[in-house]
């Protein structure tokens, strides 16, 4: 269950997720991740997103990461 809350049209959500391979259980590193969207007019949302991935083993190649993006969503 991903943490949230309502305020007016605004969804605001989180998470912090631990990553975990398929098989074997290996530790990838842990992800924060927190969003809102918001519908500006009827059939359009906006939502803005950032992430910040923190690799457990940089050994293996993994690096950590940290992403902001947009989106627009049109609903027709």
């Amino acid at each position: 269950m991903n943490p949230g809350a309502k305020i007016e049209k605004a969804q605001l959500l989180a998470e912090y997720p631990p990553l975990m391979s398929d098989t074997g259980g290996i530790a990838s590193g842990d992800a924060f991740n927190v969003g809102v969207s918001y519908p500006p007019m009827q059939k359009l949302v906006g939502k803005l997103d950032y992430a910040d991935y923190k690799a457990s083993d940089t050994a293996s190649g993994k690096v950590d990461t940290r992403k902001f993006w947009l989106t627009l969503i049109f609903n027709y």
